[in-house]
């Protein structure tokens, strides 16, 4: 649907980074994003509204992200996204690039039009922790920017 990669595909990519990282202190950011509201989206438009808005944030992804980054569909409408040979900070300026160009453009389908809503968790990558524990400290993250009102980033 979204044209991106899948979990297997980054999972091995994850791996690599992770072994970049141990091997030769390349370090590596992970942004876990989730659409805001996603059900209610697809409740009140419908299941191709949804599906549009998919393909949309796919290429707000494509069009905001480092060209070496590489942004996975993670599950339903949760996405990873992994920047190599950057810090948290530069994560955090990627994330604002996505922020305001989801705000800038909206999801259209016919007659209906609305701007989705990212909640998105960044984390660096840590040589001693597993690439589990990396994507739950991740996901932690999100969790807090959720509970935090949504539409915007937690980092540590």
């Amino acid at each position: 649907l979204t044209n991106l990669p899948n979990r297997r595909f980054t999972m091995n990519k994850l791996i690599a980074f992770k072994n970049e990282l141990k091997n030769n202190n390349i370090p590596f950011v992970i942004l876990l994003a989730d659409v805001d509201n996603f059900k209610k989206i697809n409740d009140q438009f419908g299941h191709d509204f949804g599906d549009e808005a998919l393909i949309h944030l796919a290429k707000i992804f494509e069009n905001n992200i480092p060209q070496n980054a590489i942004a996975s569909r993670w599950g339903g409408e949760e996405f990873l996204i992994v920047i190599p040979n950057v810090t948290v900070d530069d994560g955090e300026l990627v994330a604002e690039k996505i922020h305001n160009a989801l705000k800038a453009s909206a999801v259209s389908l016919f007659s209906d039009s609305v701007n989705i809503t990212l909640s998105i968790g960044i984390t660096a990558a840590n040589a001693e922790r597993s690439i589990d524990l990396d994507i739950k400290h991740a996901d932690e993250l999100l969790y807090k920017a959720k509970e935090q009102g949504k539409n915007r980033t937690c980092s540590f």
